[in-house]
C-alpha cells in the first residue's frame, strides 16, 4: 500500500504490537482516549480476563497506564512515554482503517434514555 501499512489478514489480523489482541488494545484505547478492560474485551470480543492480562502485559511494557477510578481500573496510553504523541498519533491513523472502523461505528457512548424504544 502507498502509505506503508500493511493490509491485515482477516484471520490473523494487525501484529504490529505481538499480537492482534495487544495491537487492538491499544488502537482502541487510543482512539476513545479513556476505556477499560471490560469495554475492550467487549468491542474486541475477547474474553475480559484476556483482556486484563495483555493490558498488564502493555503496562510492563510501558505503552499503557492504568488506574483505579470509583472502583473500575481506567485505561490510556502512558502520556510519560517518550514518543507517547508520536504513537497515539500513529494509533489513530490505525483506528482510521478497517477493521476497527467498523467497532467504533457502532460504538454507542451515551446511554440510552430509559423506556425508549430500541
Amino acid at each position: 500500500m502507498a502509505d506503508g501499512l500493511e493490509k491485515p489478514d482477516e484471520k490473523r489480523g494487525l501484529r504490529l504490537f505481538g499480537s492482534p489482541l495487544r495491537t487492538g488494545i491499544l488502537v482502541l484505547t487510543a482512539a476513545l482516549g479513556d476505556t477499560y478492560p471490560s469495554e475492550l474485551a467487549r468491542l474486541l470480543n475477547a474474553r475480559t480476563s484476556v483482556v486484563q492480562r495483555a493490558i498488564k502485559d502493555l503496562e510492563y511494557d510501558g505503552l499503557l497506564a492504568t488506574q483505579p477510578r470509583t472502583g473500575i481500573r481506567r485505561v490510556t496510553i502512558d502520556p510519560r512515554r517518550y514518543g507517547a504523541r508520536e504513537l497515539i498519533a500513529y494509533l489513530e491513523r490505525l483506528a482510521a482503517a478497517p477493521p476497527y472502523t467498523a467497532i467504533l461505528d457502532n460504538l454507542r457512548v451515551r446511554p440510552r434514555r430509559q423506556g425508549k424504544p430500541l
